[in-house]
């Protein structure tokens, strides 16, 4: 059972019975030897946090903004991530231990602009110079400020560079608070050199 396509330990309940016995149920777990799947979570802005979460870094250039205000919609992350952001008129990542491979991104993000407005703030995202989005308007797709929104995007990274992401400037600058890089299960990865 250890050697399958996870890295998790799985489970199975087994059901043992034998004439004139008890019948009893018996759980066996397995202690998986693959190596974990490759996982990069970094909090944009802000110092690291509970959950595996890294203190920003791979940035270029941009200003950090904070908040104490609550942040609805918060789950899956801490409230802490949506209420600080790394913001520029061109706001680039360059993750560069992320090796060869297929991987799943979610940015996450939260529109803390005061007053914020449908249409005020948009930009388009690139992941290894591919738009993925095009006028993205966060307060719009979230909901309003304050409101944590998460988009998630498929990507292989093959240049041997890491993965690089690009948020540019379509009106007013945009924000990103927190990134999330998970291998896709069953893809093949390189490790750089």
């Amino acid at each position: 059972a250890v050697e399958d396509a996870d890295t998790a330990n799985g489970t199975a309940t087994i059901q043992c019975a034998a004439p004139g016995c008890t019948a009893a149920s018996v759980t066996a777990t397995e202690q998986d030897n693959d190596v974990p799947a490759f996982s990069l979570k970094i909090n944009c802005g802000g110092p690291a946090l509970a959950g595996g979460w890294l203190a920003d870094t791979g940035f270029v250039g941009g200003g950090v903004w904070a908040t104490t205000s609550a942040v609805a919609n918060a789950t899956g992350a801490p409230m802490a991530l949506y209420q600080r952001e790394r913001s520029s008129s061109l706001l680039r990542y360059n993750l560069t231990t992320v090796s060869n491979g297929t991987y799943q991104v979610k940015l996450h993000f939260n529109d803390m602009s005061n007053p914020g407005g449908v249409g005020l703030r948009r930009f388009h995202v690139f992941l290894e110079g591919v738009q993925v989005e095009t006028n993205l308007d966060v307060f719009a797709r979230a909901g309003g400020r304050m409101r944590a929104l998460v988009r998630t995007y498929n990507v292989t990274v093959s240049d041997g560079n890491g993965l690089q992401i690009e948020l540019t400037r379509v009106a007013s600058y945009p924000q990103l608070n927190g990134i999330e890089v998970l291998a896709v299960a069953g893809a093949r990865r390189s490790v750089a050199m």
